[in-house]
């Protein structure tokens, strides 16, 4: 169930930024962000590859786990944390009601 939920984020981001972006730079938005995830996927591969090839296949996912646990709280504190970002979003910094 958590794989099915998950694999829709990508659609979702990609509708989210076409929604955020003005008239005229939707195109550039949603463009730069495809472009960014195609990006991912191929260097991602085989960077895959090599992680393997020198820690073996549970290598590639500890490594994937710290990668995402350092972007999921980089995200955090620049979304969330930054003051002006919370006055932007509306959104109470931790402790600020």
């Amino acid at each position: 169930m958590v794989v099915g939920l998950a694999s829709v984020t990508v659609t979702m981001l990609v509708a989210h930024a076409a929604t955020l972006a003005g008239d005229d730079q939707r195109a550039g938005v949603v463009g730069t962000l495809l472009g960014g995830l195609l990006l991912g996927v191929l260097v991602g591969r085989g960077f895959a590859g090599v992680v393997a090839g020198l820690l073996g296949w549970r290598g590639v996912y500890a490594v994937a786990a710290v990668l995402m646990t350092a972007t999921a709280v980089l995200l955090y504190r620049r979304m969330f944390l930054g003051r002006s970002s919370c006055h932007a979003l509306g959104v109470a910094r931790p402790g600020e009601r």
